[in-house]
Parts: structure tokens; C-alpha cells; sequence
């Protein structure tokens, strides 16, 4: 290996990463939107469904409560607070659950408990989606300064280092490359529940 191809290396690697890291961005950004749209589009189900007073059944006997829990799912569906919606559709799972032992039939298919499983289930893959694209960035942004750093100093690196810099430059690439890949391919792999 000579300077130049050390050079050349060295100068590729970050506007490589860049450039993934860029349509990377994009790509994250569509995917998490999607996928809080269907979490709180959950909430928006659940809070028309209770509107339309198909869920009083199980607050016969405490209608206030059922008033309360209809006015914070809706608070949380107005400002997109997954957590909050997630509380709220817990609580009338719990509350669907009380109203089966009691001896009311639920229809499993379409029952709180249902919906709650879906909601967790899409939850878990943003929150996937979102630790992946962390540890991704994290490694992009580092195999991105290092290169430009070693590009800063590349005749001394070269003079005293030679292929070792380099060969930590490229596994760090390597790896925001993989990453990348993998972060893509859960994205992908699962389209959210409906």
C-alpha cells in the first residue's frame, strides 16, 4: 500500500458514510412517522369505539371513570403521547378482563385485549427500529470523524501506522455499513400491525 491509495481511502470513507447515513435519515424518519401514526391511530380507534358506547358494558356501575379515561385517551391522541395512549388502552383491556369474569362474552377477535397485543407488538418495533438507528448513528458518526481525523494527519498516520489506522478506519465503515443494512432490514421486514 502506498500513501495515495492510503489517501484515497481514507478521503472515500466518509463521504460514504455520509451519504448512507443521509438516505438512512430519510428512510428513518418515513418509517417512525408510519409507525406512530398506527400506534396512535390505535388510540384514535379505541377513543371512537368508546364514543359510540361500546365499551359502557364494562362501567356500569362507574361512568365517571369511563368519562375520565375518554377524555385522557383523547388528550393523549391529540398530542401523539404513545405512552399515555398505551396507559389508556391497558386500562380498558383490565376493565374488558373484569367484565369476562363476570360472564360477559368478549369477542377475542376484535376485544381491548387484541388491540392491546397489536399496540405492543407495533411498539416494540419502533422501539426496535429506534435503539438500531441510535447504535447506527453512533458508529456512522465515529467511523466518519476518525477518517477525516486520520485524513488530517495521513503522512504522519502513514509514516509511523501505516495499515493498521486504516484497517480500524474500514472496520469501523464496515460496521455503520452492516448496521445501516441491518437497521433497513427491520424496517422493512415487518410493516406494523393494522
Amino acid at each position: 500500500m502506498n500513501i495515495n491509495t492510503f489517501y484515497y481511502t481514507l478521503s472515500t470513507i466518509p463521504q460514504i458514510v455520509a451519504a448512507i447515513s443521509a438516505i438512512l435519515a430519510v428512510f428513518l424518519f418515513r418509517r417512525l412517522e408510519t409507525l406512530k401514526n398506527i400506534l396512535i391511530g390505535y388510540g384514535q380507534s379505541v377513543y371512537d369505539r368508546s364514543k359510540d358506547k361500546e365499551y359502557d358494558f364494562m362501567f356500569q356501575n362507574n361512568n365517571h371513570q369511563k368519562i375520565t379515561q375518554d377524555l385522557r385517551l383523547r388528550d393523549a391522541v391529540h398530542r401523539k403521547n404513545i405512552r399515555e395512549v398505551k396507559l389508556v388502552i391497558k386500562f380498558y383491556k383490565n376493565q374488558e378482563n373484569k367484565s369476562e369474569e363476570k360472564g360477559i362474552t368478549i369477542n377475542k377477535e376484535t376485544g381491548l385485549r387484541h388491540v392491546y397485543d397489536e399496540f405492543c407488538r407495533t411498539e416494540q418495533l419502533y422501539i426496535k427500529i429506534k435503539h438500531f438507528a441510535k447504535v447506527t448513528f453512533i458508529i456512522s458518526t465515529t467511523s466518519l470523524l476518525l477518517s477525516v481525523f486520520s485524513l488530517s494527519f495521513a503522512d504522519y498516520l502513514f509514516t509511523n501506522y501505516g495499515s493498521k489506522i486504516l484497517n480500524i478506519n474500514l472496520i469501523l465503515f464496515f460496521l455503520a455499513i452492516i448496521l445501516s443494512a441491518i437497521v433497513v432490514f427491520i424496517g422493512l421486514k415487518e410493516e406494523g400491525y393494522n
